[in-house]
């Protein structure tokens, strides 16, 4: 079984393809008390977190699943834009390297990709975010591309 968690609806980013900002998910800082019940009755084999930004969730509350689900093999999988790991490279390293613990991201083309300041996030900043995940990871995250009405034009890119 897989399981799918939106720890928070809270984002670094404002993108315009992302539905999650409205959402009102209050970010999780650690594990409530019917997850622990329900992730030790599902004994599921993966955990997928997306949100919102799921790093905007700290460190410890992976670390909390991971020990929650270690008798199962639990792989856990965040769907993240990297920037508060890329930040915050001290307090995220030791999970980066932990082997049931992997990073995915996506890029969308075009400009509704934007930032909290209001910037485009462009495809040369993405490469750069990737190369220094890559540096300190050791492995280069999976990542897929949203195409929409936004950035169509660029999907054969």
């Amino acid at each position: 079984m897989e399981l799918i968690i939106k720890p928070t609806s809270d984002c670094n980013f404002r993108c315009k393809f992302c539905a999650a900002s409205n959402c009102k998910i209050p970010t999780l800082k650690s594990v409530p008390d019917n997850l622990k019940i329900l992730l030790l009755k599902s004994k599921p084999s993966t955990i997928i977190f997306t949100g919102g930004e799921p790093t905007m969730s700290p460190p410890e509350f992976y670390k909390e699943i991971l020990d929650i689900t270690k008798q199962f093999g639990t792989t856990i999988s965040l769907t993240s834009n990297l920037y508060n790991i890329i930040d915050n490279m001290a307090d995220w390293s030791s999970l980066l390297k932990h082997d049931r613990f992997k990073v995915s991201t996506s890029f969308q083309y075009g400009d509704s990709r934007i930032l909290k300041d209001g910037s485009s996030y462009t495809e040369k900043m993405f490469i750069d975010t990737i190369d220094q995940f890559r540096f300190w990871a050791k492995y280069t995250p999976s990542f897929i591309s949203v195409i929409d009405e936004h950035n169509e034009q660029y999907a054969i890119d």
